[in-house]
């Protein structure tokens, strides 16, 4: 039988991931895990020479969260391809959410050229999100997607991420990289690339996801449920069948 890949969230505490997946391997993938190995899965990390969308690869950047924000166009506020905002990695600074200042965003740029019509978000995933992850894990994650490949022949494993997970055509949650990441290990990864544009997910689409994906996690904890129960039952009669016979004066005492 095939092994399976499980996503969560990584803030879920320890005996809330035990009840639903037992004790399959986890590994958190994001960029402040504790592995430094898995953290150079995630699109925030700095390996330093991603190549910008739509540069000619003329110009680069320090992680592909650095170009996902740089290339965002707002109302009051253009894309940002400075040298500062292509060097940005981690965390720390380097989102550019909707506010105030900016306004709305109105999509993401292509490369060096604002005169092009932007990218709506399903498009900015499909032409650059998913081709630039693509490109970094056969660049620069080998080490780490074959230690997960590994895991993969022993057993199901669970990969951790910061957001909730979701299906990549889903333009109602963020970009799940956790999602990628599994759909690669399966061999699986989806076309992407202007030749290759994805549909976008309905709002009922969006809703009826969000369903399946909560009955699935309360089967998961049925069927956990009753394994540690049908494992207790095997270890109390294994401990019974190793035990030594009462004396008689402990049947006497147990029938009062």
């Amino acid at each position: 039988m095939e092994h399976q890949i499980f996503i969560a969230n990584r803030r879920r505490l320890p005996k809330t991931l035990s009840a639903e997946f037992g004790d399959i391997p986890r590994f958190d993938v994001t960029f402040v895990g504790h592995d430094p190995l898995f953290s150079t899965l995630s699109p925030m990390y700095p390996h330093g020479d991603l190549p910008v969308p739509y540069t000619e690869r003329t110009l680069t950047a320090n992680s592909l969260e650095a170009i996902w924000q740089g290339l965002k166009v707002f109302e009051h506020e253009g894309a940002q391809l400075d040298p500062v905002a292509l060097s940005k990695s981690g965390d720390k600074n380097i989102k550019r959410p909707p506010n105030e200042r900016r306004g709305k965003i109105l999509g993401h740029q292509r490369g060096l050229h604002p005169e092009r019509p932007l990218l709506s978000l399903i498009e900015a995933r499909a032409f650059i999100y998913a081709p630039l992850y693509l490109w970094q894990l056969k660049h620069h994650c080998t080490e780490a997607i074959a230690a997960l490949h590994q895991a993969l022949q022993q057993s199901d494993i669970l990969l951790l991420e910061a957001g909730t997970p979701s299906n990549v055509r889903d333009i109602f949650t963020p970009m799940p990289h956790s999602e990628l990441l599994r759909l690669y290990l399966q061999d699986q990864y989806p076309k992407c690339g202007e030749n290759h544009p994805w549909e976008p997910y309905t709002k009922a689409e969006h809703e009826a996801d969000i369903e399946r994906r909560k009955q699935e996690s309360k089967a998961r904890l049925a069927a956990q449920k009753a394994q540690r129960k049908q494992h207790g039952v095997a270890a109390h009669d294994a401990g019974a069948g190793r035990g030594t016979q009462p004396q008689q004066g402990s049947l006497l005492s147990n029938m009062d």
